[in-house]
């Protein structure tokens, strides 16, 4: 159930980047995805719980993966992920956006 969790979690992350760019072709963005899920779930495995925020600036883990993939793209500012426990919850400015 977590690897289902860490999946949606980097996806959802991806999506946003992708977005961000007008749907631009982005190097790297697949791979970044996949680092990202294989980090969240590590994370969480041993964890529980993570959090990723980007609402008061830039995330090591983001930022991280992004540079050991080359992925080169604005991570997108303002939002605060949980994951854990068979869930993620997304959060703009404190008001929950997605519970997956």
């Amino acid at each position: 159930m977590e690897d289902d969790c860490s999946k949606k979690a980097a996806n959802w992350w991806s999506n946003k980047i992708e977005a961000q760019s007008n749907w631009n072709y982005i190097p790297g963005l697949d791979e970044f995805e996949q680092q990202l899920t294989l980090k969240i779930q590590k994370l969480t495995n041993l964890y529980g719980i993570i959090k990723i925020s980007t609402s008061d600036g830039r995330s090591e883990l983001l930022d991280q993966v992004s540079l050991s993939t080359g992925m080169n793209a604005n991570i997108p500012n303002g939002y605060d992920m949980t994951v854990g426990l068979g869930k993620v919850f997304i959060y703009d400015s404190g008001n929950i956006l997605s519970r997956q």
